[in-house]
């Protein structure tokens, strides 16, 4: 590595972080880690750790400068961190599988910039299913898949459960910091997140979903990254985010319903289908 990456490494770390929810600022991403040291040091340990990987291989690759100052090779691998930590627990055999995890996660990112299809969080939902899948054949069962309802049905903390959910943090405070950070980050994206957790929660609520997974903000993390993917100021930018919030939250019922972890899928998904439609009907 060359000593420039070595010195700004903390820097691009954060802003690692920052990216999973699009903020390329290294500010926000301490917060983030912040907001995670509260809830969960072991994950926030694992999130670095993938992010790290992530920033390490995409130096190693010679990937593009300037995606690498912006933090974009470390966020999928953060969030395979997470999720492993999440659901496995932590271990050495998890950081060592996270590692690779997270490794493999920048590579797919590489590759899908290459193509016409925006990569969003797709290379770490593709990489933890596969990881998932493997460990499942080996008899490694998750810890956590089990849904467990609230200490506090409260509406107010189910949306702040959203916004924390996104990096799998279930803790409102944690959740609250999130929120705070991008909007002090960015105003607009503030606004979308808000637009996110009120029809995110309408949504499930008109629906009849139930309501202890609602309040643990699992119908909401998606259509967050969603409405933050479409933040605009033009009509088609609200349009386009309020339809993506909308599917996005349909497509997370239907993977409870089938007993799959959905991760951040339903947002990719969701996405991809609005901004194809998009280039036909706006």
């Amino acid at each position: 590595m060359t000593s420039g990456f070595t010195k700004d490494a903390p820097l691009i770390a954060l802003r690692g972080l920052g990216q999973i929810m699009f903020q390329r600022s290294a500010a926000v991403g301490a917060l983030f880690l912040v907001g995670m040291v509260i809830n969960a040091p072991n994950l926030a340990f694992m999130g670095v750790l993938g992010c790290v990987v992530g920033m390490c291989v995409a130096q190693v690759g010679g990937f593009p400068k300037e995606a690498q100052q912006d933090g974009l090779y470390g966020y999928n691998g953060a969030l395979v961190g997470l999720a492993l930590g999440y659901f496995y627990g932590t271990g050495v055999a998890i950081f060592g599988i996270a590692a690779c995890g997270a490794g493999a996660a920048t590579l797919v990112m590489r590759y899908m910039q290459r193509s016409l299809v925006p990569p969003l969080t797709f290379p770490f939902v593709a990489v933890t299913w596969g990881i998932m899948l493997l460990l499942w054949a080996g008899d490694v069962a998750p810890q956590t898949l089990a849904i467990s309802g609230p200490t506090a049905p409260d509406l107010v903390m189910g949306a702040a459960r959203s916004v924390g959910q996104v990096l799998f943090q279930e803790n409102v405070l944690t959740g609250l910091i999130f929120a705070l950070a991008i909007t002090w980050n960015n105003r607009l994206h503030g606004v979308f997140v808000g637009l996110a957790l009120v029809l995110s929660l309408a949504c499930a609520w008109v629906l009849g979903y139930p309501s202890e997974i609602t309040q643990l903000g699992l119908y909401g993390y998606s259509a967050v990254l969603c409405a933050l993917f479409f933040a605009g100021t033009k009509r088609g930018d609200i349009v386009c985010a309020m339809a993506a919030i909308l599917l996005s939250v349909i497509c997370v019922r239907w993977f409870h319903m089938l007993g799959l972890p959905a991760l951040t899928f339903p947002f990719v998904i969701s996405t991809w289908i609005v901004c194809l439609l998009r280039r036909f009907i706006i």
